[in-house]
């Protein structure tokens, strides 16, 4: 008998993570200019956005691998909840 969609979804669904972050990440290292003055309009440093990059793209690795799931899932949260952060206290401020 063949897989649910759910079970399907439940699958994919870290791969489908990972390819945002590689995208997400892999942007912000290779065109830095646009996210560097973006970091730095909001008041961070002008390195943060290459710390992001990294974890972004060490996060989607990590999510990869159903042993190393869990803990890929720390920093990127962090990282979210640091964007979450900003948009709602920094920009619409």
């Amino acid at each position: 008998m063949g897989a649910t969609w759910s079970q399907l979804a439940s699958a994919a669904l870290p791969f489908v993570l990972a390819l945002v972050f590689v995208v997400s990440g892999g942007v912000k290292l290779v065109w830095p200019g646009d996210f560097t003055q973006l970091f730095h309009l909001n008041l961070y440093p002008r390195w943060f956005s290459h710390v992001v990059a990294v974890v972004e793209l060490a996060g989607a690795c990590g999510l990869l691998f159903a042993r190393t799931r869990a803990w890929a899932t720390m920093p990127l949260i962090a990282v979210m909840a640091g964007a979450v952060w900003t948009k709602l206290n920094i920009e619409s401020g």
